[in-house]
């Protein structure tokens, strides 16, 4: 899962280049649900 999580990071990186979000994100990596409500998944 951690290779997922990498590659997840990546896209936020490009989809939101903004620190702000991507920290706000960044600290919600960790919950599956948010990730998969984020992906719309």
């Amino acid at each position: 899962k951690s290779y997922i999580l990498i590659n997840i990071e990546q896209i936020l990186k490009i989809s939101f280049p903004l620190p702000v979000p991507f920290k706000y994100v960044g600290v919600n990596i960790n919950s599956n649900n948010h990730i998969r409500k984020f992906m719309g998944l």
